[in-house]
């Protein structure tokens, strides 16, 4: 049969697809002014008793003291400062080094005499003593840390500047 004129495909028309987007912007807040932090104020304490060594090394142990690692820091940067044994021949600037020497594995007159001085500076530094408290007639707190300081400088150890910090600084109830 004769074939006839091929009629072109008619296009089927496709659904409309409109797509909406809404984008919505979170608020800004205005910009905050960033205050610089100020570091604490590193200041004496206002302790009303003394700790003798033993109970300074307590308090340089972990979790058993009252006082703060920061608190037990700022005191050993004082006694750095205001001591002259400390910082040129023992060396206490963190708290393991300071519990060392408050707590000595073996005890000589060396380290007795050493932990004596560190808990006197430290009671210093805690507040519970001043320079100008009478220790012993008219010798104050400051005669005996310089006394005690000038003989650790010439490597002398005497026990009886060992005792005096022991028991009329370290052991002053105040």
């Amino acid at each position: 049969p004769p074939v006839g004129p091929t009629q072109a495909p008619v296009p089927i028309p496709l659904p409309t697809v409109t797509v909406t987007v809404t984008v919505t912007a979170a608020p800004v807040d205005p910009p905050v002014a960033v205050q610089p932090v100020k570091p604490a104020m590193c200041v004496r304490g206002t302790a009303k008793k003394t700790l003798g060594a033993a109970k300074w090394a307590a308090e340089f142990g972990t979790g058993k003291g009252t006082l703060t690692d920061t608190t037990l820091r700022c005191y050993l940067g004082m006694v750095g400062k205001a001591s002259r044994v400390f910082p040129e021949l023992t060396e206490v600037s963190t708290p393991a080094a300071a519990r060392r020497v408050l707590k000595p594995a073996k005890r000589t007159k060396r380290s007795v005499f050493e932990s004596e001085l560190l808990a006197a500076w430290l009671n210093w530094a805690n507040g519970s003593v001043n320079f100008t408290a009478r220790v012993s007639g008219t010798t104050t707190v400051k005669d005996a840390l310089a006394t005690a300081e000038a003989r650790r400088l010439r490597g002398s150890f005497p026990s009886a500047s060992a005792s005096l910090l022991s028991r009329r600084v370290n052991a002053r109830r105040t």
